[in-house]
């Protein structure tokens, strides 16, 4: 079976795209996909590759969050929930910065190849 190289990367770029909450969020990201893959701008393709990233480890920090008991004798309040949601988001975006899992690099190298 032979993969068409355009077909596969914009497909994947939907794919990704997609998985983001928002439909504003996902319209953006799957255009700065396609316009950096069709203009072959490396720095934009890897900007959309790591905000695919955060998002995914944000994702992941809110479930294993929701997995911890929180009942205590004071009940958490609203301002501690934005709280924490914010401080996950700086976790995250300073995990991909330092890196990240992977999955930015395993991205880029895949859009950027076919290119």
């Amino acid at each position: 079976m032979k993969i068409q190289n355009t077909n596969y990367s914009v497909d994947l770029a939907k794919n990704m795209a997609n998985s983001i909450k928002g439909k504003n969020k996902v319209n953006d990201l799957e255009n700065q996909v396609k316009s950096a893959v069709e203009n072959k701008k490396e720095e934009e393709l890897k900007n959309a590759c790591n905000q695919f990233e955060e998002y995914f480890i944000n994702q992941l920090m809110k479930e294993m969050r929701s997995t911890v008991d929180t009942s205590s004798l004071v009940n958490k309040g609203q301002a501690e929930e934005m709280f924490t949601e914010m401080l996950d988001q700086e976790f995250t975006k300073g995990s991909v910065k330092a890196g990240g899992i992977g999955i930015s690099d395993m991205l880029f190298k895949q859009l950027n190849k076919n290119y």
